[in-house]
């Protein structure tokens, strides 16, 4: 049975509430995505931080990177359709109403917004740290010989538990 990290599901579960034209979405990072699945959401754990928070209590900080992939393909040969893949990348990422403000349903608006990620746990998103979107990326290796237009958003949170 795969291993479904509960942090993880809280994120794309905040996300998933606010996006309807996502396809598929991978607890943890994946290498192989078919082309039927994009866009696709995966979020991995890039590292944990565990530091004594007081006698009994534990601080838990955590880096994630959301990784969105709008397009796999053989070849790079149709331009149109790679300018539309980048720029889908940028408006589920980043995207921007006219007065600079953050799409409600934009990636980084909905991880930003969502502070409190889970009150239970007290699993906040920390917005002191940089959170850092690079909007196009068109990377070589996803697949074997296939390219993919992809973005990602590494970002931070943290949580405190009882040892």
């Amino acid at each position: 049975m795969k291993y479904l990290d509960p942090i993880i599901e809280i994120y794309l579960n905040l996300i998933k509430a606010q996006r309807n034209d996502i396809r598929k979405y991978f607890n943890g990072l994946v290498t192989k995505v078919a082309a039927s699945e994009c866009p696709c959401i995966m979020i991995g754990i890039d590292n944990t931080e565990v530091n004594e928070s007081n006698n009994v209590d534990d601080e838990h900080r955590l880096n994630l990177i959301l990784v969105l992939v709008t397009d796999i393909r053989q070849n790079y040969e149709d331009s149109v359709r790679i300018d539309n893949g980048v720029n889908k990348v940028q408006d589920i990422l980043i995207g921007r109403e006219s007065n600079l403000k953050l799409k409600s349903n934009s990636i980084l608006n909905i991880i930003r917004t969502n502070v409190d990620a889970d009150s239970t746990y007290n699993l906040r998103t920390d917005l002191g740290e940089i959170t850092v979107a690079t909007p196009k990326e068109i990377t070589v290796g996803r697949l074997a010989e296939h390219w993919s237009t992809e973005g990602t958003i590494n970002f931070q949170a943290h949580f405190s538990q009882e040892r």
